[in-house]
């Protein structure tokens, strides 16, 4: 892959830089957006239902099963150059940030390290009570959603 000088030459003598990501950076894996209205994850749902504690609280089993539904989804999928390119440079520079909006740990299974996730990461869980984190493989428990084990709380997908 071939980038112009007039970017390649200020990251190389950069002192630190910050790769910030949305959406865009994933569409070419095949991950839709989410408010793109075609192509979008919620073009067939309501985002109140779906994506509010209120729309959770009402029914907890069709929430997480959307949102395995959309896990499994991901995990079709694989980095892309964008991806790769990102991981590369942080891999060889002395102070690259990886800061992304995305939910999808593309970023981290192209190598990218340490990468901040702002909106959270689907893969990830969280007590749905008080927010503290929680370790859960979906797949070694037959009560969906799950309860967290140290406080008995439902658990949700770590995602905001």
């Amino acid at each position: 892959m071939q980038f112009d000088d007039k970017l390649v030459i200020p990251l190389r003598e950069a002192q630190s830089i910050v790769f910030f990501t949305g959406a865009g950076a994933s569409t070419e894996s095949g991950v839709p957006t989410f408010r793109d209205s075609k192509n979008s994850f919620w073009v067939d749902f309501d985002v109140k239902t779906y994506a509010t504690t209120s729309g959770f609280s009402a029914n907890p089993a069709r929430v997480w099963q959307w949102y395995a539904e959309r896990c499994q989804q991901l995990q079709i999928v694989a980095p892309n150059p964008a991806h790769r390119v990102i991981a590369a440079w942080q891999a060889k520079a002395h102070s690259v940030s990886v800061v992304t909006q995305n939910i999808d740990g593309l970023h981290q299974r192209a190598g990218s390290k340490k990468v901040i996730e702002l909106h959270g990461n689907l893969a990830t869980y969280k007590c749905f009570d008080y927010g503290h984190p929680a370790e859960h493989q979906v797949r070694s428990s037959n009560e969906l959603p799950p309860h967290c084990k140290f406080c008995g709380s439902l658990l949700r997908p770590d995602i905001v």
